[in-house]
């Protein structure tokens, strides 16, 4: 060790015999290290944090299109099933439609099932329908409101030309454990 220095700044000699200080370091580069560390761990929390967050997220938005395909399919698979009858097999169309529905729609299908019956036989009917359109209007919990287009096409032997309609129907459907039935069918008249 050089004469002039002391114990607490020792002297080392480095590549090229260069010297420098070894031993402590400055208070201001330690503070700066110091802040570093803690700026760098609240970042890391913080990035695992909105991660955990983000997941959340993306599972309820998930979840809620889930909910929402899941009601709309089932609305307009109901809609379709009101509409489409074949006096060749009405009791398996007939039971298809009640099987959709629940609460005071069930009820009434089920009161009119014989009549509707008669009629449809009677006359040869073989109506079909197909969505043209549908959109979800409400869904909370275990109730919702979607609106539905069906084409129907209609021929029997009351008429003898083959008729298609359009009609709008505004389904409210309750789930009952993972299904989702109608319980009020409404159809919508934009004629007024």
């Amino acid at each position: 060790m050089a004469e002039g220095n002391s114990a607490a700044s020792p002297v080392a000699t480095g590549v090229g015999g260069l010297t420098h200080r070894v031993g402590r370091l400055p208070l201001a580069l330690i503070v700066a290290l110091s802040v570093l560390v803690v700026a760098l761990a609240v970042t890391a929390v913080f990035l695992l944090t909105a991660r955990h967050r983000a997941g959340v997220f993306v599972r309820a938005y998930q979840q809620a299109t889930s909910s929402r395909n899941t009601v709309l399919a089932a609305a307009k698979q109901e809609a379709v099933n009101m509409v489409s009858q074949d006096y060749r097999h009405i009791d398996a169309d007939l039971n298809r439609m009640t099987a959709g529905a629940t609460g005071p729609l069930k009820d009434d299908l089920a009161k009119s099932r014989t009549q509707a019956k008669d009629v449809i036989v009677k006359y040869k009917i073989i109506s079909t329908g197909q969505v043209f359109d549908a959109g979800l209007a409400a869904l909370s919990g275990d109730q919702a409101t979607v609106l539905v287009i069906v084409d129907n096409t209609v021929t029997n032997t009351a008429q003898k030309t083959t008729g298609t309609q359009r009609h709008r129907f505004q389904l409210d459907l309750t789930r009952a454990g993972s299904t989702w039935l109608v319980s009020n069918l409404t159809a919508i008249d934009l004629t007024s």
